[in-house]
């Protein structure tokens, strides 16, 4: 993948100054709210190691866990479409 975003990167008109940065880019664009709950559900609930902890059977038997990981995927998915065409149309 590295290797695969490197020779993209040199093909294109883009150079690569540091680091990027999501939550910059959620502040910059008034998505800081949303940006700290995917966070936050991610780093407590959706994270590897949160599974080994909260006992990975439990999350195959009740579907109330699954249903909202694909809510939660499909919400900020279309925030995420939202944003790109905003700044496609900004850059025009």
């Amino acid at each position: 993948m590295k290797q695969f975003e490197d020779t993209a990167l040199e093909n294109s008109p883009y150079t690569s100054q540091r680091n990027f940065n999501i939550r910059n880019l959620a502040i910059a664009h008034g998505y800081e709210e949303d940006y700290d709950f995917v966070y936050k559900l991610s780093s407590k609930l959706i994270h590897p190691s949160s599974i080994k902890v909260n006992f990975y059977e439990s999350f195959i038997e009740n579907d109330k866990y699954l249903t909202v990981i694909i809510g939660t995927a499909m919400y900020f998915g279309q925030k995420a479409e939202s944003l790109a065409q905003e700044i496609s149309i900004e850059s025009v």
